[in-house]
């Protein structure tokens, strides 16, 4: 007897056998198998707005690294009232004296001015991707995936005039001279540096941090501190005889040289020293528990980054020393100013007044129409009479320098309010005052 298969009829009661199994979850063919639960994936933290991965401290201002790749500047700015980085993510940023570059996330450079900065420090090569970047005094250099150098800006000293043949693993950008790291640890600087010493003094080294006009330290591969001058002999400056994990970056116009370091713990220490060169002081930071991620210093005051073990929290930022221009404020979790209410038996202030955080005074002096105040976060708000209502005329961290011309005919009327922050977050007036003009 013949036998006629339905070869279709058998693929299809296949097909249909499969797909049973599939739906029943039996194994089909495996007794073993057992039933799982469908696992649910776990959604990424949100990044925290105002947690920090990396901070760069300029001469008189800096800036920091979100963990939402956006970019957070504070200290001397032309802008108000504070300097204000470009939108966007970045995987990098580096502060010099007066301008900032950073790394967008694709490694294309992007330079804006602090405050005054001639137009070609400004303007990185076009096309170009990196993966390092940074800014000396007045000229920038970074670092293409394959290490080669690339400097633009000022180059009276040859300061950004890199040497094409040769690769790196690092780049440092100091006050007319640049210098990169090679794979090796030796190092190779170019610019304001003679030629006899563009290899470091024959040094390993693991970090270089530039200085002022030709100061230039270096961190062995030992660990120890090494710092020189450039213009003599190789000459040697007096450093902390301590073993360092991290050297703080450095960017300065003035001639003290105010350093600072990590040691293996965590712990932070600073010194400078004399203008003679001969002596060194060394500076205990004043944080217990502790442990410093990063750490950089600029003309007169340092900021660190608080790494993840410490008790006072990772991925903040700690800055101390000189407030002029707000630098040494620790950036506030709202950087827009929190409106402080006018009291009904707000005092008058006169000069010389202190006023505690979260208080206002009447400015006497103005006609009662100016209003100082200090926020809970020591934010000094200055409140101007607009329309029988109050108009801010000005917010600030660490000094405010605020004057405002009135003309009525021929008259001419000068204002001007000077204050400055304390340590506690307390401001003091230190000026009020009016000039009339015929």
């Amino acid at each position: 007897m013949n036998v006629i298969v339905n070869w279709t009829l058998v693929r299809s009661l296949f097909v249909l056998v499969l797909l049973v199994c599939v739906i029943l979850m039996t194994g089909c063919g495996d007794e073993k198998h057992e039933q799982t639960e469908p696992s649910i994936a776990t959604p990424a933290p949100t990044p925290e707005p105002n947690r920090f991965l990396t901070i760069s401290v300029g001469s008189q201002h800096n800036c920091a690294l979100r963990e939402n790749r956006t970019i957070l500047c504070w200290g001397r700015s032309t802008d108000q009232p504070w300097p204000t980085p470009p939108d966007g993510k970045f995987i990098a940023v580096s502060n010099g004296d007066s301008h900032t570059c950073a790394l967008k996330e694709d490694g294309s450079p992007v330079c804006w001015a602090i405050y005054w900065r001639q137009s070609k420090e400004l303007n990185p090569p076009p096309n170009e991707k990196f993966v390092a970047i940074s800014v000396g005094y007045n000229h920038t250099c970074a670092l293409r995936s394959d290490g080669s150098p690339v400097c633009w800006g000022a180059n009276q000293s040859g300061q950004s005039s890199a040497p094409s043949n040769e690769r790196f693993v690092s780049i440092t950008s100091g006050y007319g001279y640049s210098c990169g790291i090679r794979d090796d640890l030796t190092a190779l600087c170019w610019g304001n540096i003679k030629p006899q010493h563009s290899d470091f003094l024959g040094l390993k080294v693991t970090s270089i941090s530039g200085g002022y006009r030709r100061e230039i330290c270096g961190l062995d591969d030992s660990g120890g501190v090494v710092c020189w001058n450039t213009s003599e002999e190789g000459e040697y400056y007096p450093v902390p005889d301590k073993k360092v994990s991290y050297l703080g970056t450095h960017n300065s116009h003035a001639y003290r040289q105010y350093r600072c370091g990590i040691l293996g713990g965590g712990s932070a220490f600073c010194w400078y020293s004399s203008r003679s060169g001969r002596n060194v002081t060394t500076q205990t930071i004043p944080l217990d528990e502790a442990f410093f991620e990063m750490i950089g210093t600029g003309t007169d005051h340092a900021c660190g980054l608080i790494a993840s073990e410490s008790l006072l929290g990772g991925g903040t930022i700690h800055c101390w020393g000189s407030n002029r221009y707000g630098q040494a404020t620790t950036p506030p979790t709202v950087v827009s100013p929190t409106p402080v209410p006018m009291s009904p038996n707000s005092a008058q202030c006169y000069y010389y007044t202190t006023l505690p955080k979260g208080s206002s005074c009447k400015i006497s002096e103005l006609g009662n129409r100016y209003r100082f105040a200090v926020t809970d976060t020591g934010q000094a708000i200055l409140y101007g009479d607009s329309d029988g209502g109050e108009e801010l005329l000005e917010s600030r961290y660490g000094s405010i320098d605020h004057s405002w011309t009135e003309i009525n005919g021929n008259a001419i009327r000068i204002t001007v309010v000077n204050a400055h922050a304390n340590p506690d977050g307390s401001w003091t007036i230190d000026k009020v005052g009016r000039i009339e003009r015929e």
